[in-house]
């Protein structure tokens, strides 16, 4: 009975530890690329506030190619003093068809603007090796980086600015892919 008590008493100091209060909310959102231009106004149509473990979901509406196309999202925060942010995966979500001897491979790179050296870079595929074209209406590829944080906030100025560029590629004989949202898991410190 004693040790239930104890896990309840700490509890409240655990949460408050590790989720900023007040809730970080985004301040600017950019984007820019071949998937995603910024000419679009449409590009990327809507994202929730940070959340503690997410950002809700950034959604596109031209990350379509029998080829490549990319997207880089640029994004700032007003954060709560004394903390810091990082991205620990990303997962994006779409449509993806493979004809036999072809591959989807894609790219996420995660930098802060301020330090644009230190770069995360994650990868991976999916390969159609069978006989039979792949397809899939609703597949989700997910992507675990090495984090890099942020400058630790002050209250004012935010913690820089965050850019994140995802790169589907198909390579082989034919492919499509037309990916429809991103969602990016957070990891939150104090400094």
């Amino acid at each position: 009975m004693r040790s239930s008590l104890v896990i309840a008493a700490a509890a409240p100091a655990l949460v408050a530890a590790i989720c900023p209060d007040p809730v970080p909310q985004i301040s600017s959102l950019q984007w820019s690329g071949t998937g995603c231009p910024s000419s679009s106004a449409g590009a990327v149509k809507s994202y929730g506030p940070m959340d503690f473990s997410e950002v809700k979901a950034f959604t596109f509406n031209q990350l379509d190619s029998d080829n490549t196309e990319a997207c880089e999202i640029h994004l700032q925060a007003k954060t709560p003093a004394g903390w810091q942010v990082a991205i620990k995966e990303v997962a994006h979500t779409g449509d993806v068809t493979l004809k036999p001897n072809s591959e989807l491979d894609w790219y996420t790179q995660i930098y802060w603007s301020k330090n644009a050296a230190d770069t995360a870079i994650a990868k991976g595929s999916i390969v159609n090796s069978g006989g039979d074209t792949y397809r899939n209406g609703d597949v989700t590829v997910r992507s675990k980086v090495t984090e890099k944080w942020s400058d630790c906030s002050n209250g004012n100025d935010g913690v820089g600015i965050l850019n994140v560029n995802f790169r589907p590629v198909i390579n082989g004989d034919s492919g499509h892919f037309n990916f429809r949202m991103t969602t990016w898991y957070l990891d939150w410190r104090r400094c």
